[in-house]
């Protein structure tokens, strides 16, 4: 039987005020902001919701370790292959995505 879809609205909020409290909390607890990411993949995983686009840039899926370039991860960006490279400072962890550049009209 599905789950109601009040319990997976719930989620995503969830998710996102977790998300919020990873990005207020770094600077002076990194390591908590690692937790609130994890706790994220768990609650996505338990009630099958997913994690928006634009969140799922922010964490390494390997470690669950929040992401700020320059301190946790490092950006590459391949100019010739129009990819973004991101890769985890603690686990060495890779992930690419790619763009495109904005047209002028």
């Amino acid at each position: 039987m599905p789950r109601p879809t009040w319990i997976k609205e719930l989620a995503q909020e969830r998710i996102q005020k977790l998300f919020e409290q990873a990005n207020k909390q770094f600077k002076q607890h990194p390591e908590r902001s690692r937790r609130y990411m994890e706790l994220a993949h768990k609650i996505s995983k338990k009630y099958n919701v997913r994690i928006p686009k634009e969140n799922k840039k922010k964490f390494c899926p390997n470690c669950h370790a929040y992401w700020v370039p320059g301190k946790t991860c490092r950006v590459k960006i391949d100019s010739k292959n129009k990819r973004i490279k991101y890769t985890c400072e603690e686990c060495e962890k890779q992930r690419t995505q790619g763009y495109r550049k904005k047209h002028k009209t």
